[in-house]
């Protein structure tokens, strides 16, 4: 394969009057030294962050955005246009769930891409302590930075679970009405859709205020931490248990309101195709959170420790465990948000 070198003059950083000699760059003699951004002088990348640079990390966050993007303003323009009103709300609701969540991810984008406010360039990879733009010979405090922009990630995420949920709780429940025909649940939907909040401040306290049971070389996990974690953990689990149990109970108990055509047990199973797509689509959709906490565990179980912990205390790096969550969290909200927008749209074709 043919050298390719550069020798590039000084050149300087005018945004903050710091002037940097561009090294030159080595021989490219194998395939993965000849990728694009691997040709660039280190001065003038963003720091690997753990070895995943972050034009990928914000790849998989920017095909979210997107996606999330794109069935918000479906589910928005189809509702304005429905003529049956059950199916508009339905939509409306879809479009505020995907539009929450985009915005959402367009501020987690803006921190995978190293693209912070000026404020806190300090903690942006490619700067030194000072903000100044070093590119990525500056490595010494990239865990640090991976540590803090992690925190603020899942800061967005839970805020977007917050406002999101509830309302996917309420869109939910309707379709479930709709296919059993008004059979009600043992939960009543605003309980349910109120509840939500609490399962995610629940998980705030183990995330945040118990570090998630992690500690670090220099401190361990004390008793209080211990107890808030798993009060949160467990009461999260316990709440998103109801829920979900709330949401499914008409459909998988085949409930009826009173129906001729109950069957010997009393249940009444969904014959209508129309109906049994609601069904189909209230169990895809629901049952698809379980993958939520099951992230939350696996991610748990790939890093044990935060600061500069060995090799056998984690699994996995800093950036490959914060790699997995972003894509495993990215494809939850896809098909559940964007899954349940797409259907809300689908469904007025042969509703109204």
């Amino acid at each position: 394969m043919a050298a390719i070198k550069f020798d590039l003059a000084p050149v300087t950083d005018a945004e903050n009057g710091v002037t940097v000699k561009l090294i030159q760059q080595k021989d490219i003699s194998s395939a993965w030294s000849n990728l694009p951004f691997k040709q660039l002088p280190g001065q003038l990348r963003y720091g690997n962050m753990g070895g995943i640079p972050p034009f990928f990390r914000s790849g998989i966050v920017r095909v979210a955005f997107a996606k999330l993007s794109a069935t918000g303003v479906l589910s928005a323009l189809v509702a304005i246009s429905a003529s049956d009103r059950e199916a508009a709300f339905s939509c409306a609701l879809a479009a505020a769930v995907n539009s929450v969540a985009a915005v959402h991810y367009h501020y987690i984008l803006r921190i995978r891409a190293q693209d912070l406010p000026s404020g806190l360039l300090q903690f942006s990879s490619g700067r030194n302590l000072k903000g100044e733009w070093v590119g990525d010979e500056d490595k010494d405090y990239d865990d640090a930075k991976l540590f803090l922009q992690e925190m603020a990630v899942d800061g967005l995420r839970h805020s977007d679970w917050a406002v999101t949920l509830p309302l996917m709780v309420l869109d939910l429940y309707r379709l479930t009405d709709h296919a059993t025909q008004g059979a009600t649940s043992w939960m009543d939907q605003y309980l349910a859709a109120a509840l939500m909040p609490v399962m995610v401040l629940l998980g705030v306290m183990y995330r945040f205020y118990a570090n998630e049971l992690r500690g670090n070389e220099e401190h361990s996990v004390d008793g209080l931490q211990v107890l808030v974690g798993v009060v949160g953990f467990v009461g999260s689990c316990v709440v998103f248990g109801l829920v979900v149990s709330g949401i499914l109970d008409p459909i998988e108990n085949e409930l009826c309101v009173g129906r001729e055509d109950a069957a010997s047990d009393g249940r009444c199973p969904i014959t209508d195709t129309k109906l049994k797509y609601d069904r189909d689509a209230v169990r895809i959709l629901t049952y698809v959170w379980i993958g939520y906490p099951i992230v939350s565990i696996i991610s748990r179980v790939m890093i044990k420790t935060y600061g500069k912990p060995s090799e056998s205390q984690n699994c996995l790096t800093y950036a490959q465990y914060s790699l997995f969550k972003d894509a495993s969290y990215a494809v939850l909200d896809v098909v559940s948000k964007g899954g349940l927008a797409l259907y809300a749209c689908y469904r007025t074709t042969w509703v109204q």
